[in-house]
């Protein structure tokens, strides 16, 4: 079954410029939450760069959502979430956030490859999440 993905920025980054040194994205867009195993969690979006546009997945921690969720302080957004991503792992989840989405500037750095069934790409492991932004569509 042929894919159609988006080249992934973490490939692009560590071709480029290796794995080292510490990244900043601004503007991120947080559409769509994924709790992917025992306190890891991510999301992805396109971001364009040199005219290209990538997908790019960041990976983070629990205490990095929880921290997250504090600073927007939305208690809609908090109601929400927490059922489902405030508990012990047991099955990967993913949770839209219909209609709207956070905006959000990314400090993090270049995670290892992953492999799934269609692709290899590089996570950036988050850091720091600064001046998130709860956007109502």
């Amino acid at each position: 079954m042929q894919q159609n993905f988006k080249p992934d920025l973490g490939q692009h980054i560590k071709k480029g410029f290796g794995t080292y040194g510490t990244h900043h994205f601004y503007g991120a867009i947080i559409a769509e939450l994924f709790y992917t195993g025992n306190n890891l969690y991510s999301f992805s979006c396109t971001m364009t760069f040199e005219e290209v546009t990538y997908a790019v997945t960041f990976d983070f921690t629990q205490m990095q959502l929880f921290e997250l969720l504090q600073e927007l302080g939305n208690e809609e957004l908090i109601t929400l979430i927490l059922p489902v991503f405030g508990t012990a792992f047991i099955e990967p989840q993913k949770l839209i956030l219909e209609n709207n989405f956070i905006s959000v500037e990314v400090e993090c750095i270049l995670g290892q490859p992953v492999t799934g069934a269609y692709e290899t790409f590089i996570p950036f492991i988050v850091q720091k999440f600064l001046n998130p932004q709860f956007v109502h569509n």
